[in-house]
């Protein structure tokens, strides 16, 4: 028997304009996690499949899948300094319910603070 379809842990709303727009994460969620997706932000692709034109119903087809699997959310979001920009966002169907932010151990939570460790570790130390 197959697993049941999951998401990424996001609630979506249609625009007028045909765009679709973050408007709740799901606490736990692997779009929460990541925190690399934020509420207003647009989704205008999945898994590098564009969003135009397609109905909520194939939206959501496109983001369900097997629990564990990743999908990619490619995001419209918007910048103060240079207005509109894309942000790439890997991420893990399923990993939400009563998962907490700071759970471990979370196969998600360790690839997004690796690197920012790394960096963290590359920076040169401040005088005090």
């Amino acid at each position: 028997m197959a697993a049941a379809a999951v998401g990424v842990g996001v609630f979506l709303a249609q625009s007028q304009h045909g765009q679709y727009m973050v408007t709740k994460l799901t606490p736990g969620g692997s779009a929460a996690i990541s925190g690399n997706v934020r509420v207003g932000d647009v989704i205008v692709q999945v898994d590098g499949r564009s969003l135009e034109r397609l109905s909520l119903n194939n939206v959501r087809s496109l983001v369900m899948g097997q629990p564990g699997t990743p999908c990619t959310l490619t995001l419209s979001r918007k910048d103060p300094q240079w207005g509109m920009r894309p942000v790439v966002v890997p991420l893990i169907r399923g990993q939400a319910g009563s998962m907490r932010r700071d759970a471990s151990p979370n196969p998600m939570r360790q690839m997004v603070q690796q690197p920012q460790q790394q960096h963290q570790q590359q920076q040169p130390q401040q005088p005090p």
